[in-house]
């Protein structure tokens, strides 16, 4: 009972609150309908015409944005959105006056009348017209073509706003909000009004209807064939890549004839080696495009198309781009490319903007199934903190992401190689549009670098051996890792997926791949998914799904430490079960220490070379941990036979 006491106390005042404070204080009572508006200026005129007055504030005290919002140049129209009531609080004062005062209105937003929906907005529009999902529309040119000729010096556009469609359909933008932007498939109707300044602010006004359709017309036959390219070619790289295909099954799912024939993948990136015998008929379309503040294309313009658009790689602008569209091919052998080189240099990638405009402009014109972006921007823990968000947007880049998925397209970003267990990484991975890639080992573990936190969308093996560049003097391949290498094996499973089902939507393709993959669990982070290519095809062909391969970790050795005992490298050597000779003056552990694929710092140690002595692993805490030892010769790297180099994965159990 005396629990109960003040709850009910606390409910007295907030009906009398309803019933009487706020009521009663509200200076004015007016009705607006959907999609009408309501000047508050103009309300003002209970206050007996008042000259000279400064707004401080305007806000809604009720109504959370779904019924009501605030428009118009000044934010001084009330627009109505949905049938309810709002209350709106205005603090201002008069000329010089130092004393704040406050004004309520209330407004109640009222069903549209039957003839209104009948006459009224369909008889009064000015001018129909049509964009893209993605394409604008520009009012002032729109309004000009309804006048029938130029406006006079002094013409301005006081207020724009959208009578029917809540921003999901079209929204502003441009400089000056002056451009209607398609988001998705629908109608807008668009009223604007011109008042003639050089009359005064009483001076004569126009209201201009533009009714908006938004489409996604059919896309145009391709301009570009090619000959199917018949039996996978197994290459040196997927010889040495096998590993990391048995752990996804990609090999069964090419067994079954899905590639990823048909489909297109586009790379934002730079460093493309367009020559190289992997890319081989494989590139739809070499684009440059370029911000107006960075180095321009070959042609000396912001964009250019076709041959010869790409950079050619170098120490400048490095050979990123190579190892992505190489990843790809890897997995999706058949898939083609679009190759978007937006400048910068080999450690900073230049402005991608341009690149996402090219995109939705482009996207239904090539067929594009994913997009790549294997770069990143990450936020503070301070900017965070401070702007409130981990992953801000004062660009609305996200809703471009938005509508690449209305066109078809799956935008795909790596997560971020911090390894952080707290955050998916920064921008655009962290947009809520974009798929997040996180890294796993070649063992299906999340690797120790990689960014992954409960929003990671999916995981993805990453270290390959994938086509190089030429000036790096490799060779053909060489070893792509990073969360980078892991973005493009998920886009590769989406071209396998529209390959096998053209009409599957992005959120599909994702649903799929995430409720088929591999459930993995981090330290912190439980249930991440790793992609799963074979049990991904069958589920979305629609056929027998074949049992799941079990990926569990089975070490080829186990060896037991006390807390604070220490395994040298002999130790690991013969816990490895290594036929090589762990003691022979060629034969040498060639990583100290190892790599350490599983267990905290808290459950074994590496400790330097300066305190460690000959010890390369300590116990620290009861537990486990996975390490992955490499024995071979001490001579170069690159000309030990396989049958002098050997790998072992070693179990260390830590006892108390």
């Amino acid at each position: 009972t005396t629990t109960e006491s003040p709850a009910t106390t606390t409910e007295s005042p907030a009906t009398t609150t309803e019933a009487s404070a706020i009521p009663a204080d509200v200076d004015l009572l007016t009705e607006i309908m959907v999609g009408d508006s309501f000047s508050l200026f103009d309300g003002f005129d209970i206050l007996g015409n008042q000259e000279s007055l400064t707004f401080h504030s305007t806000k809604l005290l009720e109504g959370d944005g779904s019924v009501c919002t605030l428009g118009g140049e000044y934010g001084l129209d009330v627009i109505g959105k949905a049938l309810g009531t709002c209350l709106v609080g205005i603090r201002f004062n008069v000329g010089n006056s130092p004393d704040l005062r406050d004004v309520y209105f209330r407004v109640n937003v009222t069903e549209a009348s039957a003839t209104t929906e009948a006459s009224a907005i369909p008889i009064d529009v000015d001018l129909v017209t049509e964009i893209m999902v993605g394409d604008s529309f520009d009012i002032a040119l729109g309004a000009l073509y309804v006048l029938g000729n130029s406006f006079p010096d002094g013409y301005s556009f006081p207020s724009n706003f959208l009578l029917e469609g809540d921003g999901s359909v079209c929204t502003f933008g441009g400089e000056y909000d002056l451009d209607v932007i398609g988001k998705a498939l629908g109608t807008c109707l668009l009223k604007v009004t011109l008042l003639d300044l050089a009359n005064g602010p009483e001076g004569s006004g126009e209201d201009v209807y533009i009714r908006i359709n938004v489409i996604v017309p059919p896309p145009p036959p391709p301009t570009t064939t090619f000959a199917p390219l018949g039996d996978l070619e197994w290459t040196e790289a997927r010889d040495a890549n096998r590993e990391y295909f048995d752990l996804v099954q990609a090999i069964e799912t090419w067994d079954l004839g899905y590639t990823g024939e048909g489909s297109v993948v586009a790379i934002i990136d730079g460093g493309f080696e367009v020559t190289h015998p992997d890319f081989t008929d494989r590139i739809v379309l070499e684009v440059c495009v370029r911000a107006e503040w960075e180095n321009k294309c070959p042609n000396g313009e912001v964009l250019q198309e076709g041959s010869g658009a790409l950079l050619t790689p170098s120490e400048d602008t490095g050979s990123h781009g190579t190892g992505v569209a190489g990843t790809v091919h890897q997995f999706a052998p058949d898939a083609r490319f679009i190759l978007i080189d937006v400048g910068g240099t080999a450690h900073s990638l230049g402005e991608p903007g341009p690149a996402y405009d090219w995109i939705l402009d482009n996207a239904q014109r090539h067929g594009i199934d994913a997009l790549v972006m294997s770069y990143g921007v990450s936020v503070s823990q301070r900017e965070a903190l401070i702007t409130g968000t981990d992953c801000p947007d004062p660009d609305g880049v996200n809703e471009q992401f938005v509508a690449m998925k209305a066109l078809g397209v799956v935008p795909i970003a790596a997560s971020g190689n911090d390894g952080l267990l707290e955050s998916a990484g920064g921008m655009p991975g962290c947009y809520e549009a974009v798929s997040s890639v996180g890294w796993a080992s070649r063992y299906g573990l999340v690797h120790t670098d990689s960014n992954v936190d409960e929003g990671l969308t999916l995981m993805a093996p990453s270290g390959l051996e994938v086509a190089a560049a030429a000036f790096e003097d490799l060779g053909p391949y060489f070893q792509f890792a990073g969360t980078s290498g892991a973005a493009p094996v998920v886009a590769a499973l989406i071209a396998i997926g529209r390959q096998i089902n053209p009409d599957a939507t992005p959120d599909e393709l994702i649903e799929v791949a995430r409720s088929t993959a591999y459930s993995v669990d981090d330290f912190l982070v439980k249930d991440l998914r790793l992609v799963d290519f074979l049990t991904f095809s069958q589920t979305l062909a629609g056929v027998a799904v074949s049992p799941k391969k079990d990926i569990s970790i089975r070490p080829d050795g186990v060896m037991n430490l006390l807390v604070g005992e220490g395994a040298t490298h002999s130790d690991l050597c013969l816990a490895g079960g290594f036929t090589l000779a762990c003691w022979s003056d060629e034969i040498s552990l060639r990583t100290s220490p190892p790599e350490r694929i599983s267990g905290f710092v808290s459950v074994c140690a590496t400790p330097s070379e300066s305190w460690g002595g000959n010890r390369v692993i300590i116990g620290v805490a009861p537990g486990t941990c996975l390490f992955f030892v490499e024995l071979g010769t001490l001579g170069d790297d690159l000309l030990i036979p396989p049958e002098y180099f050997q790998s072992r994965l070693i179990q260390v159990n830590v006892i108390g």
